[in-house]
Protein backbone atom coordinates (compact mmCIF):
# COMPACT_ATOMS: atom_id res chain seq x y z
CA UNK A 1 0.00 0.00 0.00
CA UNK A 2 1.52 3.02 -0.90
CA UNK A 3 2.02 5.69 1.85
CA UNK A 4 0.24 9.00 1.10
CA UNK A 5 1.89 12.61 1.38
CA UNK A 6 1.26 15.06 3.65
CA UNK A 7 3.39 17.30 2.58
CA UNK A 8 1.38 20.59 1.41
CA UNK A 9 1.61 22.14 -2.21
CA UNK A 10 4.47 24.37 -2.81
CA UNK A 11 3.33 28.16 -2.93
CA UNK A 12 3.28 29.20 -6.91
CA UNK A 13 6.44 30.96 -8.40
CA UNK A 14 6.14 34.55 -9.95
CA UNK A 15 8.21 36.35 -12.06
CA UNK A 16 9.05 39.19 -9.38
CA UNK A 17 7.70 40.06 -6.19
CA UNK A 18 5.12 42.28 -7.68
CA UNK A 19 1.95 41.44 -5.75
CA UNK A 20 0.15 42.20 -9.19
CA UNK A 21 1.13 38.52 -10.38
CA UNK A 22 -1.03 36.89 -7.63
CA UNK A 23 -3.76 38.15 -9.64
CA UNK A 24 -3.45 37.75 -13.18
CA UNK A 25 -2.57 34.65 -15.30
CA UNK A 26 -0.36 34.36 -18.51
CA UNK A 27 -2.87 33.87 -21.30
CA UNK A 28 0.27 32.14 -23.81
CA UNK A 29 2.96 30.02 -21.29
CA UNK A 30 5.84 31.96 -20.86
CA UNK A 31 4.29 35.10 -22.17
CA UNK A 32 4.53 37.92 -19.95
CA UNK A 33 2.90 40.14 -21.85
CA UNK A 34 -0.74 39.32 -22.32
CA UNK A 35 -2.09 39.00 -18.47
CA UNK A 36 -5.74 38.08 -17.88
CA UNK A 37 -7.23 39.21 -14.72
CA UNK A 38 -8.74 36.40 -12.06
CA UNK A 39 -11.17 38.88 -10.99
CA UNK A 40 -13.33 40.00 -14.59
CA UNK A 41 -11.00 38.34 -16.90
CA UNK A 42 -9.61 41.23 -18.62
CA UNK A 43 -6.90 40.49 -20.76
CA UNK A 44 -4.37 43.33 -20.73
CA UNK A 45 -1.29 43.82 -22.76
CA UNK A 46 1.99 45.27 -22.05
CA UNK A 47 3.25 43.33 -19.44
CA UNK A 48 2.68 43.49 -15.47
CA UNK A 49 2.71 47.51 -15.49
CA UNK A 50 -0.62 47.89 -17.46
CA UNK A 51 -2.07 44.88 -15.84
CA UNK A 52 -1.64 47.09 -11.95
CA UNK A 53 -2.97 50.15 -13.51
CA UNK A 54 -6.05 47.35 -14.43
CA UNK A 55 -6.72 47.12 -11.10
CA UNK A 56 -5.80 50.73 -9.61
CA UNK A 57 -7.32 52.70 -12.60
CA UNK A 58 -3.77 54.68 -12.58
CA UNK A 59 -4.45 55.29 -16.19
CA UNK A 60 -6.67 56.64 -18.68
CA UNK A 61 -5.95 54.03 -21.85
CA UNK A 62 -6.38 50.89 -19.57
CA UNK A 63 -10.08 49.50 -18.69
CA UNK A 64 -10.32 49.20 -14.75
CA UNK A 65 -11.36 46.19 -12.95
CA UNK A 66 -14.97 46.65 -11.11
CA UNK A 67 -14.49 43.53 -9.83
CA UNK A 68 -11.25 44.05 -7.59
CA UNK A 69 -11.61 43.95 -3.76
CA UNK A 70 -10.69 46.98 -2.13
CA UNK A 71 -7.87 45.46 -0.13
CA UNK A 72 -6.57 44.37 -3.63
CA UNK A 73 -6.47 48.04 -5.22
CA UNK A 74 -5.27 49.10 -2.25
CA UNK A 75 -1.97 46.25 -1.82
CA UNK A 76 -1.40 47.87 -5.40
CA UNK A 77 -1.50 51.38 -4.73
CA UNK A 78 0.80 50.65 -1.73
CA UNK A 79 3.59 48.61 -3.40
CA UNK A 80 3.72 51.13 -6.35
CA UNK A 81 3.81 54.69 -3.72
CA UNK A 82 6.58 52.28 -1.79
CA UNK A 83 8.69 51.48 -4.74
CA UNK A 84 8.03 55.16 -6.08
CA UNK A 85 9.58 56.63 -3.08
CA UNK A 86 12.59 54.00 -2.74
CA UNK A 87 13.20 54.98 -6.59
CA UNK A 88 13.17 58.79 -5.43
CA UNK A 89 15.05 58.00 -2.35
CA UNK A 90 17.78 56.45 -4.28
CA UNK A 91 18.22 58.90 -7.09
CA UNK A 92 18.48 61.45 -4.55
CA UNK A 93 21.08 60.12 -3.20
CA UNK A 94 22.96 60.06 -6.23
CA UNK A 95 22.43 63.42 -7.29
CA UNK A 96 24.14 64.58 -3.88
CA UNK A 97 27.58 62.08 -4.06
CA UNK A 98 29.18 64.52 -6.77
CA UNK A 99 29.69 67.36 -4.53
CA UNK A 100 31.45 65.81 -1.53
CA UNK A 101 34.86 64.78 -1.80
CA UNK A 102 35.14 64.94 -5.47
CA UNK A 103 37.52 67.71 -7.42
CA UNK A 104 35.16 69.65 -10.11
CA UNK A 105 37.09 70.31 -13.32
CA UNK A 106 34.07 71.82 -15.27
CA UNK A 107 33.88 75.37 -14.19
CA UNK A 108 30.15 75.53 -14.32
CA UNK A 109 29.75 72.96 -11.88
CA UNK A 110 29.31 73.95 -8.29
CA UNK A 111 32.49 74.44 -6.42
CA UNK A 112 33.48 72.10 -3.23
CA UNK A 113 31.92 72.79 0.06
CA UNK A 114 34.71 73.96 2.35
CA UNK A 115 33.89 70.91 4.91
CA UNK A 116 35.08 68.46 1.88
CA UNK A 117 37.95 70.54 1.07
CA UNK A 118 39.17 69.85 4.77
CA UNK A 119 38.59 66.47 4.00
CA UNK A 120 40.71 66.07 1.42
CA UNK A 121 43.50 67.64 2.76
CA UNK A 122 42.73 65.42 5.83
CA UNK A 123 42.81 62.66 3.15
CA UNK A 124 46.58 63.63 2.00
CA UNK A 125 48.25 62.63 5.49
CA UNK A 126 46.30 59.01 5.62
CA UNK A 127 46.69 55.80 3.24
CA UNK A 128 43.93 56.48 0.90
CA UNK A 129 40.84 53.98 1.14
CA UNK A 130 39.01 52.47 -1.76
CA UNK A 131 35.18 53.64 -1.67
CA UNK A 132 32.33 52.01 -3.40
CA UNK A 133 32.27 55.58 -5.87
CA UNK A 134 36.05 55.21 -6.72
CA UNK A 135 34.70 52.97 -9.53
CA UNK A 136 33.29 55.54 -11.71
CA UNK A 137 36.82 57.75 -10.86
CA UNK A 138 39.27 57.51 -13.41
CA UNK A 139 43.47 58.61 -13.36
CA UNK A 140 44.11 60.68 -16.74
CA UNK A 141 47.13 62.94 -16.85
CA UNK A 142 46.46 63.77 -12.97
CA UNK A 143 43.40 64.88 -13.06
CA UNK A 144 39.89 63.01 -11.42
CA UNK A 145 36.68 62.99 -13.51
CA UNK A 146 33.62 63.50 -11.73
CA UNK A 147 31.17 60.77 -11.48
CA UNK A 148 28.79 62.93 -13.39
CA UNK A 149 29.29 61.23 -16.62
CA UNK A 150 28.98 57.77 -15.29
CA UNK A 151 25.46 59.12 -13.41
CA UNK A 152 24.11 60.79 -16.23
CA UNK A 153 24.42 57.54 -18.46
CA UNK A 154 22.80 55.40 -16.34
CA UNK A 155 19.89 57.87 -14.91
CA UNK A 156 19.48 58.55 -19.17
CA UNK A 157 18.54 54.72 -19.45
CA UNK A 158 16.27 55.17 -16.16
CA UNK A 159 14.30 58.32 -17.86
CA UNK A 160 14.32 57.03 -21.86
CA UNK A 161 12.23 53.94 -19.81
CA UNK A 162 9.98 56.12 -18.33
CA UNK A 163 9.35 57.79 -21.40
CA UNK A 164 8.88 54.86 -23.69
CA UNK A 165 6.47 53.21 -20.90
CA UNK A 166 4.01 56.33 -20.79
CA UNK A 167 4.48 56.10 -24.94
CA UNK A 168 3.02 52.38 -24.75
CA UNK A 169 0.18 53.32 -22.22
CA UNK A 170 -0.96 55.59 -24.15
CA UNK A 171 -0.23 54.24 -27.72
CA UNK A 172 1.43 57.60 -28.86
CA UNK A 173 3.24 56.99 -32.40
CA UNK A 174 6.89 56.34 -31.87
CA UNK A 175 7.45 59.24 -34.77
CA UNK A 176 6.01 62.00 -32.14
CA UNK A 177 9.75 61.88 -30.77
CA UNK A 178 10.96 63.18 -33.53
CA UNK A 179 9.01 66.81 -33.64
CA UNK A 180 10.91 69.42 -32.22
CA UNK A 181 8.79 70.14 -29.66
CA UNK A 182 9.53 66.87 -27.87
CA UNK A 183 13.43 67.88 -27.02
CA UNK A 184 11.65 71.53 -26.21
CA UNK A 185 10.03 69.92 -23.83
CA UNK A 186 12.92 67.73 -22.21
CA UNK A 187 15.24 70.81 -22.15
CA UNK A 188 12.05 72.57 -20.09
CA UNK A 189 11.78 69.38 -17.73
CA UNK A 190 15.68 69.48 -17.16
CA UNK A 191 15.90 72.92 -16.22
CA UNK A 192 12.82 72.99 -13.74
CA UNK A 193 14.38 69.39 -12.00
CA UNK A 194 12.46 67.24 -9.84
CA UNK A 195 9.42 67.24 -8.62
CA UNK A 196 7.77 68.57 -11.50
CA UNK A 197 3.76 68.41 -11.46
CA UNK A 198 2.40 67.63 -14.77
CA UNK A 199 -0.52 69.38 -16.24
CA UNK A 200 -3.76 68.10 -15.72
CA UNK A 201 -6.33 66.98 -18.57
CA UNK A 202 -8.42 70.18 -18.05
CA UNK A 203 -4.99 72.11 -17.97
CA UNK A 204 -3.99 71.01 -21.39
CA UNK A 205 -7.48 70.55 -22.95
CA UNK A 206 -8.43 74.20 -22.08
CA UNK A 207 -5.80 76.56 -20.55
CA UNK A 208 -3.16 75.33 -22.34
CA UNK A 209 -4.82 74.47 -25.50
CA UNK A 210 -5.75 79.04 -25.55
CA UNK A 211 -2.49 79.66 -25.20
CA UNK A 212 -1.05 77.49 -27.71
CA UNK A 213 -3.77 78.92 -30.19
CA UNK A 214 -2.43 82.43 -29.15
CA UNK A 215 1.16 81.76 -29.79
CA UNK A 216 0.08 80.81 -33.14
CA UNK A 217 -1.71 83.77 -34.10
CA UNK A 218 0.70 85.99 -32.59
CA UNK A 219 3.52 84.76 -34.75
CA UNK A 220 1.28 84.34 -37.94
CA UNK A 221 0.82 88.51 -36.68
CA UNK A 222 4.25 89.05 -37.18
CA UNK A 223 4.47 87.67 -40.42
Amino acid sequence: MAESSDNPPAPPKYPSNDPQWKYVRMVKEDCRNDLKCIFCGTTTKGGISRAKYHIDGGSTSVKVCTEAPPAVVEEIRSFKLNKAAATAKKNNFKISAPTYGIHHEDPGEAPIPPSSMSMTMDSQKRPRQTRPMDMYLTADKGKQTTINEAWKKEFRVKVCMAISEWMYDAAIPFNALTYPNFQNMLNHIGQYGLGLQGPSMYEAKVHFLSKAVENVDNDYIKL
